[in-house]
Protein backbone atom coordinates (compact mmCIF):
# COMPACT_ATOMS: atom_id res chain seq x y z
CA UNK A 1 0.00 0.00 0.00
CA UNK A 2 1.43 3.42 -1.00
CA UNK A 3 0.19 7.04 0.23
CA UNK A 4 -0.15 10.11 -2.24
CA UNK A 5 -1.14 13.48 -1.06
CA UNK A 6 -1.73 15.94 -3.65
CA UNK A 7 -2.46 19.59 -2.51
CA UNK A 8 -5.11 21.58 -4.36
CA UNK A 9 -2.52 23.35 -6.17
CA UNK A 10 -1.36 19.85 -7.95
CA UNK A 11 -5.01 18.80 -8.25
CA UNK A 12 -5.40 21.60 -10.04
CA UNK A 13 -2.41 21.42 -12.80
CA UNK A 14 -3.74 17.50 -13.13
CA UNK A 15 -7.23 18.14 -13.71
CA UNK A 16 -5.95 21.44 -15.98
CA UNK A 17 -3.52 18.78 -18.01
CA UNK A 18 -6.28 16.76 -18.68
CA UNK A 19 -9.06 18.99 -19.28
CA UNK A 20 -7.44 21.84 -20.87
CA UNK A 21 -6.37 25.41 -19.69
CA UNK A 22 -9.90 27.00 -18.95
CA UNK A 23 -11.14 23.52 -17.15
CA UNK A 24 -14.07 24.27 -14.79
CA UNK A 25 -13.48 25.88 -11.41
CA UNK A 26 -16.36 22.91 -10.38
CA UNK A 27 -14.19 19.88 -11.80
CA UNK A 28 -11.25 20.72 -8.65
CA UNK A 29 -13.69 20.00 -6.38
CA UNK A 30 -14.84 16.53 -8.08
CA UNK A 31 -11.97 15.48 -9.50
CA UNK A 32 -12.13 10.84 -8.72
CA UNK A 33 -12.35 10.56 -11.96
CA UNK A 34 -9.37 12.28 -13.61
CA UNK A 35 -7.47 10.69 -10.69
CA UNK A 36 -8.99 7.08 -11.77
CA UNK A 37 -8.26 8.02 -15.41
CA UNK A 38 -4.53 8.36 -14.49
CA UNK A 39 -4.07 5.76 -12.57
CA UNK A 40 -5.66 3.44 -14.87
CA UNK A 41 -3.18 4.81 -18.04
CA UNK A 42 -0.10 4.60 -15.49
CA UNK A 43 -1.05 0.67 -14.12
CA UNK A 44 -1.84 -0.39 -18.00
CA UNK A 45 1.56 1.13 -19.21
CA UNK A 46 2.91 -0.94 -16.33
CA UNK A 47 1.04 -4.15 -17.05
CA UNK A 48 2.02 -4.05 -20.50
CA UNK A 49 0.66 -7.62 -21.96
CA UNK A 50 -1.65 -7.59 -18.91
CA UNK A 51 -3.35 -4.26 -19.23
CA UNK A 52 -6.88 -4.08 -17.75
CA UNK A 53 -9.51 -3.33 -19.98
CA UNK A 54 -11.91 -3.41 -17.35
CA UNK A 55 -12.07 -1.63 -14.14
CA UNK A 56 -14.51 -1.78 -11.03
CA UNK A 57 -15.52 1.79 -10.19
CA UNK A 58 -17.35 2.15 -6.39
CA UNK A 59 -19.51 4.89 -5.74
CA UNK A 60 -21.66 6.18 -3.06
CA UNK A 61 -25.32 5.53 -3.97
CA UNK A 62 -25.85 9.34 -3.76
CA UNK A 63 -23.31 11.88 -3.83
CA UNK A 64 -25.34 14.69 -2.15
CA UNK A 65 -24.78 12.81 1.53
CA UNK A 66 -23.76 14.07 4.27
CA UNK A 67 -20.86 12.24 6.14
CA UNK A 68 -20.07 9.78 3.85
CA UNK A 69 -19.26 6.25 5.55
CA UNK A 70 -17.91 3.08 3.32
CA UNK A 71 -21.34 0.63 3.84
CA UNK A 72 -23.65 -1.76 1.50
CA UNK A 73 -24.99 1.40 -0.27
CA UNK A 74 -22.30 1.55 -2.75
CA UNK A 75 -23.06 1.46 -6.69
CA UNK A 76 -20.72 -1.17 -8.50
CA UNK A 77 -20.07 -0.60 -11.66
CA UNK A 78 -17.37 -2.02 -14.08
CA UNK A 79 -16.50 0.36 -17.03
CA UNK A 80 -14.84 -1.58 -20.17
CA UNK A 81 -13.21 -0.60 -22.83
CA UNK A 82 -11.85 -2.00 -26.09
CA UNK A 83 -8.80 -0.04 -26.94
CA UNK A 84 -5.34 0.21 -25.12
CA UNK A 85 -5.79 1.95 -21.64
CA UNK A 86 -1.69 2.92 -21.59
CA UNK A 87 -2.13 4.79 -25.15
CA UNK A 88 -5.27 6.29 -24.24
CA UNK A 89 -5.89 9.98 -24.04
CA UNK A 90 -6.81 10.59 -20.07
CA UNK A 91 -9.92 12.76 -21.21
CA UNK A 92 -10.88 9.79 -23.19
CA UNK A 93 -10.69 7.35 -19.62
CA UNK A 94 -12.62 10.14 -17.76
CA UNK A 95 -15.19 10.01 -20.49
CA UNK A 96 -15.65 6.22 -20.39
CA UNK A 97 -15.94 6.28 -16.39
CA UNK A 98 -18.09 9.14 -16.53
CA UNK A 99 -20.39 7.67 -19.20
CA UNK A 100 -19.85 3.72 -20.17
CA UNK A 101 -20.29 2.48 -16.88
CA UNK A 102 -22.58 -0.05 -16.21
CA UNK A 103 -24.21 -0.78 -12.90
CA UNK A 104 -23.25 -4.32 -11.41
CA UNK A 105 -24.80 -3.87 -7.64
CA UNK A 106 -27.65 -5.39 -8.02
CA UNK A 107 -25.88 -8.66 -10.04
CA UNK A 108 -23.59 -8.98 -6.71
CA UNK A 109 -26.32 -8.68 -4.06
CA UNK A 110 -28.20 -11.36 -6.50
CA UNK A 111 -25.00 -13.34 -5.86
CA UNK A 112 -24.29 -12.94 -2.25
CA UNK A 113 -28.45 -13.14 -1.05
CA UNK A 114 -27.93 -16.92 -3.32
CA UNK A 115 -25.82 -18.00 -0.67
CA UNK A 116 -26.89 -16.44 2.22
CA UNK A 117 -23.97 -14.16 2.93
CA UNK A 118 -21.43 -17.57 3.74
CA UNK A 119 -18.99 -17.06 1.42
CA UNK A 120 -16.73 -14.57 1.33
CA UNK A 121 -16.18 -12.60 -2.38
CA UNK A 122 -13.74 -10.07 -3.83
CA UNK A 123 -14.71 -6.63 -5.02
CA UNK A 124 -11.82 -4.73 -4.46
CA UNK A 125 -9.09 -5.82 -6.51
CA UNK A 126 -11.13 -8.50 -8.39
CA UNK A 127 -10.79 -6.29 -11.52
CA UNK A 128 -8.35 -2.78 -10.93
CA UNK A 129 -10.55 -1.22 -8.46
CA UNK A 130 -11.20 2.69 -7.86
CA UNK A 131 -13.06 3.92 -4.67
CA UNK A 132 -15.07 6.77 -4.25
CA UNK A 133 -14.43 8.24 -0.92
CA UNK A 134 -13.97 12.10 -2.15
CA UNK A 135 -16.66 13.32 0.43
CA UNK A 136 -16.07 11.50 3.27
CA UNK A 137 -16.13 13.37 5.98
CA UNK A 138 -13.33 12.51 7.87
CA UNK A 139 -12.36 15.65 10.12
CA UNK A 140 -16.44 15.53 11.26
CA UNK A 141 -16.42 12.36 12.36
CA UNK A 142 -16.39 12.13 16.02
CA UNK A 143 -16.98 9.60 18.54
CA UNK A 144 -17.82 10.64 21.98
CA UNK A 145 -17.58 14.72 21.36
CA UNK A 146 -13.90 13.85 20.02
CA UNK A 147 -12.63 14.39 16.47
CA UNK A 148 -9.67 11.68 15.11
CA UNK A 149 -6.00 13.25 15.21
CA UNK A 150 -5.37 10.71 12.80
CA UNK A 151 -7.29 8.52 10.52
CA UNK A 152 -5.46 5.45 8.35
CA UNK A 153 -7.30 3.86 5.55
CA UNK A 154 -6.65 0.59 4.05
CA UNK A 155 -8.90 -2.36 2.61
CA UNK A 156 -8.06 -5.65 3.64
CA UNK A 157 -8.32 -8.65 1.00
CA UNK A 158 -7.43 -7.10 -2.22
CA UNK A 159 -7.03 -8.77 -5.29
CA UNK A 160 -4.53 -8.75 -7.78
CA UNK A 161 -6.02 -6.57 -9.50
CA UNK A 162 -5.13 -3.73 -6.70
CA UNK A 163 -7.34 -0.72 -5.59
CA UNK A 164 -7.12 2.39 -5.43
CA UNK A 165 -9.06 4.97 -3.10
CA UNK A 166 -9.68 8.64 -3.11
CA UNK A 167 -9.76 10.34 0.09
CA UNK A 168 -10.61 14.31 0.66
CA UNK A 169 -6.85 15.74 1.43
CA UNK A 170 -5.70 15.89 5.08
CA UNK A 171 -6.72 19.87 6.46
CA UNK A 172 -3.57 21.62 7.58
CA UNK A 173 -5.56 23.74 9.85
CA UNK A 174 -4.23 27.05 7.49
CA UNK A 175 -6.93 26.00 5.03
CA UNK A 176 -10.38 25.38 5.83
CA UNK A 177 -11.62 24.95 2.43
CA UNK A 178 -8.45 22.57 1.19
CA UNK A 179 -9.48 20.89 -2.03
CA UNK A 180 -6.41 18.36 -1.88
CA UNK A 181 -6.83 14.64 -2.46
CA UNK A 182 -5.49 11.58 -0.45
CA UNK A 183 -4.77 8.51 -3.06
CA UNK A 184 -3.95 4.89 -1.17
CA UNK A 185 -3.04 2.60 -3.64
CA UNK A 186 -3.20 -1.05 -2.85
CA UNK A 187 -1.30 -3.23 -5.24
CA UNK A 188 0.69 -5.88 -5.78
CA UNK A 189 4.06 -5.49 -4.29
CA UNK A 190 5.83 -5.56 -7.82
CA UNK A 191 3.79 -2.74 -9.10
CA UNK A 192 4.68 -0.35 -6.39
Amino acid sequence: THVFNLSSTQLAQLISKVHGPKADEQRVDKCFEVISAIMWRTLAKIRKDLEPRVVTVCRPKSLERDHVIPHNGQVISTVKVNFSASHADALELVFMITENKVDESSLVEEVVEKDSGKFDYIIYGANLTFVDMEEADIDGFKVEGQCPIFASYTIGGVGEGGAVLVLPGVKDGKNEDNTGRVIIVTLPEYEL
